[in-house]
C-alpha cells in the first residue's frame, strides 16, 4: 500500500498503531469506494462524510442480501 501511487497529490502518514493514513483528491467516489470495500474491515473512511455514508450504505446493502443473511445465520 505504501508503494502505491493513487494520485499525484496524495499524502501518506504512518500512524502509531502501524496503520497508514492516506488522503488524496477525487472527482467522484465510484472507483475509490470499490477500492475501500476491497480492504474490508482493514480500512476506515474518516472523511468526507458523504463517502463514509456511501460506503456504509453499500455494506448495509451487501448485508441485507437474502442469500448472505442466510449464509451468516448458518455459521
Amino acid at each position: 500500500m505504501r508503494e502505491q501511487v493513487w494520485h499525484e497529490k496524495q499524502r501518506m502518514r504512518d500512524l502509531p498503531d502501524g496503520g497508514l493514513r492516506l488522503s488524496f483528491p477525487v472527482a467522484d467516489f465510484g472507483e475509490v469506494k470499490t477500492m475501500i470495500l476491497g480492504f474490508g474491515a482493514d480500512v476506515t473512511v474518516e472523511e468526507p462524510e458523504a463517502l463514509r455514508r456511501e460506503v456504509l450504505e453499500e455494506i448495509e446493502r451487501m448485508h441485507a442480501d437474502v442469500g448472505f443473511a442466510r449464509y451468516c445465520k448458518k455459521k
